[in-house]
């Protein structure tokens, strides 16, 4: 009653609220009127309650949406989960087969190994049954097989080994008994043969594997990569030992000749000072393990000698120093150092059973091969005639041709 004189005159009630909850209107001529029924405010009502009804079914929409979203996300997640279980059950079985996709056709890749070199691991560097069912494996499921230029190639030397000794029949069980009894009167130790890979039947059955998975690859296509370098004669090679081990010809000899001569040469390396390298040649070289003393005064005067025509040679510019001893002149090591070398080499193929000759003998040998006499041949066995051979390779050609290397 006291809002109503506060307002316009155009105002003709006021809505207010009773104790009792009800809204009712305050009409200016002093009557009430309950609000359920003033048409104005009815058709607000309904207009915010179709607004409220339009949010809560928008609500509902969005909702909905999110749901199949999330549902469709889910479904999605578990078939990539199914496929990548799938996927992996399949590469743990024993062949190795992995799925791989190739443009739009599913394919297998199925890994084919093969070592030439012996190793503790049972067969191998055998064609064993387990190769081939790889290549079944792989015809029958249309796969790719991956390998490496070197397991080629070393499965194909060993279908030519195999064939090899089925048409000679050199197996290593018809003269393992021969050798056995051989290295055994000699007291060497027995070699181990395996008994899988000696067999006459057991190298047939490998060798009919072996084509058997040839005409396999035949029917196939062959994908190189890097073919320039895998074709290349030079670039790509495999080392692949064939056949029973046998030891090296003249064995030690061999290398401890040559071991000698090079010890000689390392002693003869001179010091950066002449005071020094003058020092070192007056005083006498330490004697030879295992020599005599007659033996070890003629090498320290044979070194003595060495030392001197290598001071010579350094002065006149036939040698040099830096960055070690390095041989400039061919004249000079022909005139003077190699004959010094040979007297080097006489103590030593002394020491090594060449008894039956004077060292005049031995020194037209070592210098002059073809000037031996029959004489000096028939004393000489077939091993001091290898030494003495084997000393004139190395002070004639060998030596001087290492000399001259600067590193």
């Amino acid at each position: 009653m006291h809002l109503l004189p506060l307002l316009p005159a155009s105002t003709e009630g006021v809505v207010y609220l009773e104790s009792s909850g009800e809204k009712m209107i305050l009409m200016r001529s002093g009557s009430t009127m309950e609000l359920e029924r003033c048409a104005l405010t009815r058709t607000r009502t309904l207009t915010l309650t179709l607004i409220l009804a339009l949010t809560l079914t928008l609500t509902l929409t969005l909702t909905l949406t999110l749901a199949l979203t999330l549902t469709l996300t889910l479904t999605l997640t578990l078939a990539l989960a199914l496929t990548l279980t799938r996927r992996a059950a399949q590469a743990r079985v024993d062949l190795r087969v992995r799925p791989a996709r190739a443009g739009d056709l599913v394919r297998v890749r199925v890994r084919v190994s093969y070592n030439p070199n012996p190793n503790p691991n049972p067969n191998p560097n055998q064609v064993t049954p387990e190769l081939l069912e790889k290549a079944h494996t792989a015809v029958a499921e249309r796969a790719v097989m991956v390998s490496t230029p070197a397991a080629v190639k070393a499965f194909m030397l060993k279908l030519l080994e195999l064939l090899h000794l089925l048409d000679s029949g050199q197996y290593p069980r018809n003269h393992s008994g021969l050798s056995h009894r051989v290295r055994r009167m000699l007291g060497l130790r027995s070699l181990v043969i395996n008994a899988g890979s000696v067999d006459k039947d057991a190298l047939h059955m490998q060798a009919e594997r072996a084509v058997l998975l040839q005409q396999v690859w035949r029917r196939a296509v062959a994908v190189i990569d890097e073919v320039d370098v895998v074709l290349h004669p030079l670039r790509s090679e495999l080392n692949w030992p064939l056949g029973d081990k046998y030891a090296l010809d003249f064995a030690p000899e061999r290398w401890e000749l040559p071991w000698h001569l090079l010890e000689a040469v390392l002693s003869l390396q001179p010091a950066p000072a002449d005071a020094a390298s003058a020092a070192s040649a007056s005083a006498p070289a330490a004697p030879t393990p295992g020599v005599g003393g007659s033996a070890a005064s003629k090498e320290s005067e044979v070194l003595e000698k060495l030392r001197a025509a290598v001071r010579r040679g350094v002065e006149l510019q036939l040698l040099q120093r830096v960055p070690h001893l390095v041989l400039l002149s061919e004249a000079y090591y022909q005139a003077e150092i190699r004959p010094l070398l040979a007297d080097w080499m006489v103590p030593w193929l002394r020491r090594h059973g060449v008894r039956d000759i004077t060292d005049e003998q031995m020194l037209v040998a070592i210098h002059t091969p073809s000037a031996v006499t029959a004489a000096v041949q028939q004393v000489l066995g077939d091993r001091h005639i290898k030494m003495l051979n084997l000393a004139a390779d190395w002070l004639g050609h060998l030596l001087p041709h290492v000399l001259r290397k600067v590193t």
